[in-house]
């Protein structure tokens, strides 16, 4: 199936993130920014400068957007895609203190599960295997309302692929937050 105009509803998606984001710790943001870390400050920055009229346009985006959700789920059933199109980079250790924000490398890896956010259905990511030892996830979304099809295609593919090592290296940003 095409779903139209993919790169706008993700462009709208992101006004509208970034904008609710703001209204949610914008004030917290402002009294004290050394709180948060480097990649949402770099993220709260941005969010802060947004106009109304960028929202209330991904608003009307948002609108368009689920009348075209309707017509995709009139299709199929069930809509499945990679849970990021990419491999991630490799993480270098000097990012590890603080993180890196690559806007760009984060806005590519994002673009078909903003779908379910905004357009207001159910998803979910079941792992599938690994390729180059990375996990490797398909994200499945159902109509609204259509979550016991959801969780039976996804328990179907769960039930189907062997469990996924434990990594051997990981980190967590925000463990010592």
């Amino acid at each position: 199936i095409s779903i139209p105009y993919l790169n706008l509803q993700n462009k709208a998606h992101e006004v509208v993130m970034l904008s609710e984001a703001f209204d949610f710790a914008g004030n917290e943001y402002k009294e004290d920014r050394s709180r948060f870390p480097a990649d949402l400050r770099l993220v709260m920055a941005l969010a802060q400068f947004l106009p109304a009229s960028d929202y209330i346009a991904a608003q009307r985006v948002r609108t368009w957007a689920v009348s075209v959700s309707k017509k995709v789920f009139e299709e199929v059933d069930i809509l499945v895609t990679p849970t990021v199109p990419q491999l991630p980079k490799e993480v270098e250790e000097d990012w590890l203190p603080e993180g890196v924000m690559d806007v760009n490398e984060a806005l590519s890896s994002q673009k078909f599960h903003p779908l379910a956010n905004f357009w207001g259905i159910p998803a979910m990511t079941v792992p599938i295997g690994t390729l180059e030892d990375v996990p490797m996830g398909l994200q499945i979304m159902a109509k609204h309302w259509g979550e016991e099809l959801l969780f039976k295609v996804g328990g179907l593919l769960e039930d189907a692929t062997d469990p996924l090592p434990l990594p051997t290296r990981f980190y967590v940003p925000y463990a010592n937050a």
